[in-house]
């Protein structure tokens, strides 16, 4: 007999399981590598801008190359992607070891693997609506958000418990090996994810018949080689601005990628503050961070993402967005008063968990409208735009945040970032009712 739930229903979808599973085990080893790298960084600085600091060499290569890699995604194929850039990590991940305890070796290894990631992201993003039929996508994007912030949550907190048991160089012996198996995962995605096809067609269509024949003259000659890579080059950023167009045309996909980009800035300024607001605010050690801090933000991330995906399919998306909104701007606004004068570590934990559940009130509905509204065609450029607009706007306001928290206190920053949450968020309230009157499916 079918089963009524939908999560249960996801998980007959062997292609689904797949996918999710290398995503589980990629975004849970990144995660981990960025918190180690944080914790080192602030315990050799004791500074909170030299946590923003690595937070931006991080965040460069999306800004720069998300939108791009989307593009080529849409070109290339999604399983080539996913497999090459979990299998590329690798190598990168056992290069920190012999590169140990030196800063600067760590940003720019960091640098890289970041350069490697933005090729996942997007490929990722395209390749869930062709593995899931349209009534399956609200859920499934629900249940990927709660792997995402599950893997947040187990990333985080579960390094310390791994740098106890592999130490600070088997460490990357251990991740290495998650993206060895995230890439053996990905050989069994479905062929029509893959390239060949595309490609061949592609060829084709440019007169190259017999395409296995003829790569014999690109080999002897580099020139030819470099003509139609440039070529290719043109082509994949003449697709990037008809979708950069498109979206400016569209409410619909514009106003999701912004909230969908704001989610992403309010957890890296969350992650960035951790450090000193544990230290200078809740005078506990900083080890504990992860415990007091991501532990309570991260579970109601994950609860927010399970209660969307079995009850919120007769909501509104316009109305869970701005109750998620209101939630994170007030939690934000309260927090440093709760933590350092009323002093109630609970109701602390119990703010922190409402911030994470409104982060999953506005990135669930998002992600949902996003690919509702894009053809497959374009969806890999759509992502890509959104990996670009994420780190584009997580980079600086973490950075400044950051320089801020050193020169005024983390608690003082928290209540202006919580004031200009709210404002934003009446603004945007205040502009539903013109978009709906234009656009009805925009908000």
């Amino acid at each position: 007999m079918p089963t009524t739930n939908p999560i249960i229903s996801l998980f007959h979808n062997r292609n689904f399981v797949y996918l999710w599973s290398i995503q589980t085990i990629t975004q849970i080893g990144a995660n981990m590598l960025l918190f180690i790298l944080a914790m080192q960084v602030y315990s050799i600085s004791n500074s909170n801008t030299a946590v923003g600091l690595l937070f931006l060499v991080y965040g460069v290569p999306n800004v720069a190359l998300a939108a791009f890699a989307g593009a080529l995604v849409d070109r290339v194929g999604a399983k080539k992607m996913i497999l090459i850039s979990n299998l590329f990590r690798v190598p990168v991940l056992l290069l920190f070891i012999f590169l140990h305890g030196n800063v600067a070796a760590a940003l720019i290894l960091a640098f890289v693997f970041s350069v490697v990631t933005q090729f996942f992201f997007p490929a990722g993003g395209a390749a869930l609506p062709t593995l899931v039929s349209k009534d399956e996508l609200l859920a499934a994007n629900s249940f990927f958000s709660f792997t995402f912030y599950l893997s947040l949550l187990l990333g985080f907190i579960g390094a310390g418990f791994a740098l106890k048991i592999f130490g600070d160089t088997g460490i990357y012996v251990f991740l290495s090996l998650g993206f060895l198996l995230a890439t053996f995962l990905s050989s069994f995605l479905p062929p029509k994810l893959n390239f060949w096809p595309r490609l061949n067609s592609l060829l084709v269509h440019r007169g190259y018949k017999n395409f296995h024949l003829k790569i014999m003259v690109h080999i002897n000659n580099p020139f030819s080689v470099i003509k139609n890579n440039y070529h290719h080059l043109r082509l994949v950023s003449k697709d990037l601005w008809h979708v950069v167009l498109l979206i400016s045309r569209k409410p619909v996909i514009f106003s999701s990628l912004l909230l969908l980009g704001f989610t992403q800035v309010t957890l890296a300024i969350l992650l960035s503050l951790a450090p000193g607001f544990s230290v200078r605010v809740l005078n506990i050690p900083l080890t504990d961070a992860s415990t007091f801090i991501m532990l309570p933000a991260g579970l109601g991330m994950i609860i927010g993402a399970l209660f969307l995906a079995r009850f919120a399919a007769k909501w509104p998306k316009k109305a869970m967005r701005l109750w998620g909104l209101y939630s994170i701007g007030c939690v934000l606004f309260l927090l440093y008063p709760v933590s350092a004068v009323i002093r109630l570590p609970y109701l602390t934990g119990l703010l922190l968990f409402i911030l994470g559940f409104g982060n999953a009130l506005i990135d669930v509905p998002s992600q949902t409208i996003l690919q509702e509204e894009t053809d497959p065609e374009i969806r890999g450029r759509i992502f890509g735009i959104l990996s670009t607009v994420v780190m584009a706007g997580a980079t600086l306001p973490v950075v400044v945040v950051t320089i801020l928290a050193d020169l005024i206190g983390v608690g003082r920053v928290l209540l202006f970032v919580g004031a200009g949450v709210l404002i934003f968020t009446v603004i945007y309230q205040l502009s539903l009712s013109r978009l709906v009157r234009h656009f009805p499916r925009s908000v």
